[in-house]
């Protein structure tokens, strides 16, 4: 089967590409495998198993390759959900995160070190903001977070000032790590990482799939 994208991300696995895929499947809804390609004779240690698979999130389609231990997931490289609703983010967010680990102002890796950006959709309207003391206090107030909680930066953006890691000076701002760019603010970034495990949010949620 042919692909109709033109440009497929491709995810190289530890030799779990059908552990991690089948993973990703029981969470999203609007998922399916495409195309699994297995190791033949060539390989004979590896015979019969997955070797590159084709499969769709939400109409985005990728490519998981059992390529063994030598390139592991950095944070270099996320994959980022636009999330409806904060009902959706707290339980994209436990899913995601079980037997993973949790980080800071959204990001998470999943157990197969995979990182995921866990984004409510309006966010980007609180930090693009006209005003730049609601975007600025909506900014402070995520740089605090694990989990985002877009009620918290809704309730500060309107003018209660909290104390964080941040510092902002001027009205400019590149957060480059965090993916996330607005020009009339700027910060001098926490010292944490985002998968430092400090005030992390609990991690108890309903389980099941969810719709996308």
């Amino acid at each position: 089967m042919d692909s109709p994208n033109k440009i497929t991300p491709c995810l190289w696995f530890n030799f779990n590409a059908e552990e991690a895929v089948n993973f990703y499947l029981s969470i999203f809804r609007s998922g399916k495998i495409l195309q699994i390609s297995r190791y033949g004779d060539s390989v004979p240690d590896r015979k019969g198993a997955a070797m590159m698979m084709r499969f769709e999130i939400a109409g985005q389609e990728f490519r998981a390759l059992n390529g063994g231990p030598q390139y592991p997931f950095t944070e270099a490289i996320s994959l980022s959900v636009d999330c409806a609703t904060q009902v959706e983010v707290d339980e994209l967010w436990t899913l995601l995160s079980d037997g993973g680990s949790q980080g800071r102002c959204g990001w998470l890796k999943d157990k197969f070190g995979l990182s995921w950006q866990i984004v409510p959709r309006s966010l980007g309207k609180l930090l693009g903001d006209p005003d730049p003391a609601r975007a600025g206090r909506a900014m402070r107030e995520m740089m605090t977070m694990s989990k985002l909680d877009i009620d918290r930066m809704e309730r500060d953006g309107t003018g209660r000032e909290r104390r964080s890691g941040v510092t902002f000076a001027t009205m400019m701002v590149h957060v480059r790590h965090r993916g996330f760019y607005h020009p009339q603010l700027r910060f001098r970034p926490s010292p944490y990482s985002p998968h430092d495990h400090h005030d992390h949010p609990s991690r108890a949620g309903s389980a099941g799939r969810l719709p996308v």
